[in-house]
């Protein structure tokens, strides 16, 4: 008979550094799948911050201009795949589109 243990892995994260703070956020792979399907919804600006605003103040996304957006959510896709074992630029599964 196969069988197949699960075991409770660390939480990986993509460490934030915004001028003297540090923030954590939870890459994919560490996120339970009712979360990841929230995200895969996401389809507006409103809805990335709203996610990442669980993580980082508001007050500080509200600082970011587009470009700074763009690069967390890039920096926050990569490490994600790449903690999957991807490398970046592949498709994973799991990562969001």
């Amino acid at each position: 008979m196969a069988e197949v243990k699960i075991k409770k892995n660390r939480v990986e994260v993509l460490k934030v550094s915004i001028e003297d703070k540090s923030y954590s956020i939870p890459l994919i792979g560490s996120m339970k799948l009712k979360r990841i399907r929230e995200l895969k919804e996401c389809k507006t600006d409103e809805q990335l911050v709203s996610f990442l605003s669980e993580y980082i103040p508001t007050e500080v996304l509200e600082e970011f201009t587009s470009a700074d957006l763009n690069q967390l959510v890039t920096a926050w896709r990569d490490a994600s795949t790449e903690a999957q074992g991807a490398k970046v630029g592949e498709s994973s599964a799991s990562s969001i589109s």
